[in-house]
């Protein structure tokens, strides 16, 4: 009887929408017959995860010591989160449910360690511009900003006319972390 209950409750659990995606009203949005494709820059997607959408694009990313890091693997899993986030499937009794069925294209600004340079990020953006993305997901930040990356949001956003949301933390510190404090960057942090 108590197995019989325990595979009960992980159906309920399974393909339920997560409290942050109802508190913000995400569930509520109409995706459309043509939504525009979203590029997440993280750490990787594990191409493979039973819960995500396997018709992804993606660009490698080469760091300024000249390693590879590919697009199809996550390793830290930060990105592969994001990911579920946005685009866990449904109706599949696995995890939970994202925002919808979005296009996505990846990219790696990020290791394997959750770390990496402003022109990681930066070379991502282009990416994700150059593939066609008019939102690009950056769950990631710095204290400091150059021009450089200060004007190529702006280009992306008032030119190419990108979405760019960025995290703003976790911690509820008050300090400006970087790209969210941009003001052609919307701000998403954590809330308490």
């Amino acid at each position: 009887q108590r197995r019989v209950l325990e595979e009960n409750n992980n159906r309920i659990l399974a393909d339920q929408t997560t409290w942050g995606i109802k508190m913000i009203q995400a569930d509520q949005l109409d995706i459309g017959p043509d939504p525009v494709k979203l590029c997440i820059i993280d750490t990787g997607y594990a191409i493979h995860h039973p819960d995500l959408p396997s018709d992804v694009s993606g660009d490698n990313a080469i760091n300024y010591n000249g390693e590879i890091w590919d697009w199809k693997i996550d390793f830290n899993g930060h990105g592969t989160h994001i990911a579920g986030i946005i685009a866990a499937l449904g109706k599949n009794n696995i995890g939970v449910v994202g925002v919808g069925e979005i296009p996505l294209h990846i990219t790696r600004g990020l290791d394997d360690r959750q770390s990496g340079n402003e022109s990681d990020a930066i070379d991502a953006i282009k990416q994700c511009i150059a593939a066609g993305a008019k939102v690009i997901n950056m769950s990631l930040g710095s204290r400091r900003m150059s021009e450089v990356a200060a004007d190529l949001y702006t280009k992306a956003v008032n030119e190419d006319g990108v979405i760019i949301v960025a995290a703003a933390g976790n911690g509820g510190r008050r300090e400006y972390l970087y790209p969210a404090s941009h003001p052609d960057v919307i701000s998403v942090a954590a809330v308490y």
